[in-house]
């Protein structure tokens, strides 16, 4: 099971089986089977761009960022072991104007980044088209589910 602990500086409160919802959908698409606890935030566009800017080196709000407690090579061969697996910022104001722009209730938005961001922490990314199509995928079969 994924265990979460939720800090949410900004939006309207959500309730905590929103999330665990997600996680439980992730947990059971990509079939793991080891307990992890992820720290998950959402923070204002303030915040967010300062983030970006000290952990990536980009002065500019991005939707979502995610830290992995241990470097996984391969995210279908390894899992996280250990009880931490690491933390996921969401831009609650970056999130609510992509919903605006593509048309969708917020809530379906932060699904979308919530799972993205526990995909990063997993090993997946996006950098390369084989990697991209992957991630895509997965992402499509757990907001799915």
């Amino acid at each position: 099971m994924i265990d979460f602990e939720l800090n949410q500086q900004i939006g309207p409160r959500l309730p905590k089986s929103f999330w665990r919802s997600i996680f439980k959908k992730m947990q059971k698409v990509l079939r793991l089977k080891n307990s992890g606890l992820i720290s998950l935030a959402l923070v204002g566009g303030p915040a967010m761009k300062k983030l970006n800017k000290a952990y990536r080196g980009k002065d500019s709000v991005t939707d979502v960022l995610s830290f992995a407690e241990q470097d996984i090579k391969n995210p279908l061969k390894n899992k996280p072991t250990g009880r931490y697996w690491g933390e996921v910022i969401i831009c609650y104001s970056q999130a609510v104007k992509q919903a605006r722009q593509n048309k969708k209730p917020v809530k379906e938005e932060l699904e979308w980044l919530l799972v993205h961001g526990v995909l990063h922490i997993l090993g997946h990314d996006h950098y390369k088209p084989k990697e991209t199509k992957l991630m895509r995928y997965l992402e499509k079969r757990i907001i799915g589910s």
